[in-house]
């Protein structure tokens, strides 16, 4: 899955991809990284903050994390 994103960014920005057809270069890893990262650094602040508050408890937390992960995993068996 992160392959194909990567691939797609290069294409649209017109960069050119290696002979042997991979197209991550050491620039664009770090920056995909970063990216996925950041994105765990606010999820994680963001679930904290509302389990602080009590919106939600830690096991309600994790119950939904499980069907979230059950869904995903139905839903890409089906498109591949």
């Amino acid at each position: 899955m992160f392959k194909r994103i990567v691939e797609i960014d290069f294409k649209v920005k017109g960069k050119e991809v290696k002979k042997d057809g991979n197209p991550h270069r050491p620039k664009q890893i770090v920056f995909f990284e970063e990216l996925l990262m950041s994105q765990v650094v606010q999820q994680e602040a963001l679930t904290r903050l509302l389990m602080e508050k009590g919106i939600f408890s830690k096991e309600e937390f994790w119950e939904m994390v499980r069907v979230v992960d059950r869904e995903m995993k139905r839903k890409r068996k089906r498109e591949l």
